[in-house]
């Protein structure tokens, strides 16, 4: 969307830092309302929380490995 939001193909629904911007709290599919914990852009090839420090982050490197906002690490898993 427009607005930097993450939006599905399926749904009006867009990833959504579950609770707010929170280091380490998982990432989800959300009604969109424009917060800015749904407000996403591309650093390099990191996808970034657009007015804060957190980055669109695998929790581990296993197939099924769930996603969650976390601080800049020089982890390759952070690169998209």
């Amino acid at each position: 969307m427009s607005d930097g939001s993450i939006q599905s193909s399926i749904s009006s629904n867009v990833v959504d830092v579950k609770g707010g911007v929170n280091q380490g709290a998982d990432l989800i599919i959300y009604a969109h309302h424009g917060g800015d914990n749904q407000t996403w852009m591309m650093e390099g090839s990191r996808i970034k929380l657009r007015n804060h420090p957190l980055y669109m982050t695998p929790s581990g490197e296993s197939k099924g490995a769930e996603l969650v906002a976390d601080y800049h690490s020089d982890s390759k898993k952070q690169e998209w």
